[in-house]
């Protein structure tokens, strides 16, 4: 079958969804039928990506505006909110101080002098190179982090000459360092921003930037090493020195330190917002701000940014703005046999739902689909286990289309997949694991 006929089938299957959920003699009230419809509408568009993912989230929109509101006899207003709601604004700003921050080469500038640092030994290179990606993906994209962190890793794995198994080392290191960096802080990766804006919906103010990196940072640290030790063990470094100067040049002038001045207030303030009042949404938007009325970001710079990324957000939340506005959370409740299964039988349950469908599907998508049921489970805090899921849906890492960063590093051709599984599924286990048993205490000590 042709491939515009087959996502034409599904398409028309998932829309379908819709008014089939609402003719069936389901045992729960009209709108939560069409909450039960958009719900199964976005699972299976998002699961497929028959259409453009971020195309599903108007898809959701449409329903819950044109069927769903008037169900309820409410305004629409609820499920047009989350497309501008402060966790997009906090990415949007986030975009932009990444869009300068390459724009002006300061990410490369960061990386060398990262790299002078490191030694000649490979296995110190390594490693100097995997904490500047990770660092680098905390606050921007990990896809732009990786490509440029490759483009270096040429440079120096190209003296080992071609074929060297620890060149391997080098390009699962780059793109799997950039899918942990970004677990760091809301804004290096958008399951982070789901997972946050869901938690101060049900709990307001209870998790702010500061929160996250403390409830992330020691899980990933962690991981870091794990991954550098296992790379040590599937690669052995070589005995010989490698050069680790790349020799990239960066022009201090007026722009150039006006990003990097914004950078660190915007920074500090995120980190501070406990003493200041003002949410992470309401800062991100001084960079904004300052970038695009100063010129050191244009509109083609602001065109660039990943406005597929900031709806397909949008869509997520407001996904979960209806499933409990139509009643669905509630229905689920009360449906599935949650009672009957350990809190550690129903970790496991979301840790392996995340993982496997993340494996085959955006994690944006996953978590967009996952998180909002994470606050009807009676066993398990809320807030836990919506941390739990966006951190295992971005430190999933099995193939190249689990995360763009590996499909970068996979398009080089220094890597087969069997490689890439193999280490991909082995810190993902890692992670997995260190989820339930290091992490749910780590968490319970935080309050979460």
């Amino acid at each position: 079958m042709k491939p515009a006929l087959k996502n034409g089938l599904l398409l028309t299957t998932a829309i379908g969804m819709v008014p089939l959920a609402m003719a069936l003699p389901l045992p729960m009230a009209l709108p939560t039928r069409i909450g039960t419809g958009i719900f199964l509408l976005a699972l299976l568009l998002w699961v497929t990506e028959a259409i453009p993912l971020y195309v599903t989230s108007f898809l959701i929109l449409f329903f819950q505006a044109a069927l769903l509101a008037p169900a309820l006899h409410i305004s629409h207003a609820p499920f047009l909110a989350p497309f501008f709601s402060d966790i997009i604004a906090l990415f949007l700003g986030g975009l932009l101080l990444a869009e300068a921050g390459h724009k002006y080469r300061i990410d490369e500038w960061f990386a060398e002098m990262i790299l002078k640092g490191a030694g000649s030994r490979p296995a110190h290179v390594l490693l100097a190179l995997m904490l500047t990606t990770a660092f680098l993906s905390m606050w921007m994209s990990n896809t732009a982090t990786t490509a440029m962190m490759l483009l270096i890793v040429g440079a120096i794995a190209g003296p080992l000459g071609p074929g060297h198994p620890f060149a391997k080392a080098f390009f699962l290191g780059i793109p799997f360092a950039a899918n942990l960096g970004g677990m760091m802080t809301p804004v290096g990766t958008p399951p982070n921003a789901i997972a946050m804006q869901a938690i101060n919906n049900h709990f307001p103010g209870s998790m702010t930037f500061l929160k996250w990196m403390a409830v992330s940072c020691p899980i990933v640290i962690l991981l870091l090493v794990l991954l550098w030790g296992l790379l040590l063990i599937l690669y052995p470094p070589p005995q010989t020195a490698i050069a680790t100067h790349p020799g990239f040049h960066i022009d201090l002038n007026r722009a150039t330190l006006m990003v990097i001045a914004v950078f660190h207030i915007t920074a500090l303030l995120w980190l501070t917002s406990s003493l200041h009042g003002l949410s992470p949404g309401t800062v991100a938007l001084i960079p904004a701000i300052i970038f695009l009325s100063l010129g050191i970001l244009d509109k083609h710079d602001f065109k660039r940014i990943s406005w597929d990324v900031l709806f397909l957000v949008g869509g997520g939340l407001a996904l979960s703005a209806g499933m409990d506005k139509s009643g669905l959370n509630d229905f689920l409740v009360q449906t599935i046999p949650f009672a009957k299964l350990s809190p550690l039988a129903l970790l496991v349950v979301f840790i392996l739902t995340g993982a496997i469908l993340t494996t085959f599907m955006s994690n944006t998508a996953t978590a967009n689909l996952i998180i909002p049921l994470t606050f009807i489970i009676p066993a398990i805090p809320g807030p836990s286990l919506a941390v739990c899921v966006a951190l295992v849906v971005s430190s999933t890492m099995i193939l190249p289309v689990s995360t763009p960063p590996n499909a970068i590093a996979y398009g080089s051709g220094i890597v087969t997949m069997k490689e890439m599984a193999l280490a991909g599924f082995l810190i993902s286990l890692f992670s997995a694991l260190l989820m339930m048993s290091l992490g749910s205490w780590w968490w319970k000590l935080l309050g979460l």
